[in-house]
């Protein structure tokens, strides 16, 4: 084993699951299910003896906690500066506090362009591993990961960026993800029901109700369920 993969093992998260030699594994979960909790590490990736991969730009967020049920999501960030926060999206709709005012409002966009890239819809990065890229299976500390890798190619896609993916052959669900300078770190916890806070859904009711006043209403508000229930 390399002196690379010697370093990745401190990265790792306690508990991931190994099997039997003759086990198959199943295929990498690309996109989290509707009803999902999942907390995403981002540290430094180890330094590595080959050529390493092209850098990337560092990040504003240390550690993006996602929680998703009945069509809302909540998303806790924990900045590299400064105290964590939270967002909440529902369809296309953000709702949030203001940094300046503490008030819960709703945004067309994001508040903010960072940590944005870390809290798209979906595992970050993953998004991006196709089976084209399948190493087959590598073994880090006595347990099994099946393993992605694109190394830039021939630039002719320009969408397309070098990163290292391992995922847990028993479920599929994605363990790290390396892109540039930087890895991605998922662990997965027990989903639990959502419900939009007070203050938030008053403020997404009265979104949709200044919407309406103009006549016009966003398709990605259309047809939602009423959110001041508890999400099953």
């Amino acid at each position: 084993m390399n002196k690379f993969l010697l370093m990745l093992l401190l990265f790792l998260p306690v508990g991931a699951s190994a099997r039997g030699a003759e086990a198959k594994p199943v295929a990498p979960v690309l996109r989290p299910p509707e009803r999902a909790h999942w907390v995403m590490t981002i540290t430094p990736a180890p330094r590595r003896e080959e050529t390493p991969l092209p850098a990337a730009a560092g990040p504003r967020a240390r550690r993006v906690e996602t929680m998703r049920s009945g069509g809302i999501e909540c998303i806790r960030i924990t900045p590299l500066e400064g105290a964590p926060f939270e967002q909440w999206r529902v369809g296309g709709l953000w709702l949030g506090r203001s940094a300046i005012t503490g008030k819960a409002r709703a945004y067309r966009f994001p508040p903010g362009e960072e940590p944005y890239p870390y809290t798209a819809p979906g595992f970050y990065g993953i998004g991006k591993v196709r089976p084209e890229d399948d190493q087959g299976e590598t073994t880090l500390s006595g347990k099994r990961y099946r393993y992605f890798r694109f190394s830039g190619g021939d630039g002719s896609d320009p969408e397309r960026r070098a990163y290292e993916a391992w995922f847990d052959p028993e479920n599929g669900l994605p363990v790290l993800y390396r892109e540039g300078a930087l890895l991605f770190r998922f662990e997965f916890r027990p989903p639990a029901s959502l419900s939009l806070p007070p203050e938030l859904e008053a403020a997404r009711r009265r979104h949709l109700h200044n919407l309406r006043r103009v006549g016009t209403q966003p398709l990605s508000c259309r047809g939602l369920v009423p959110l001041h229930s508890t999400a099953t």
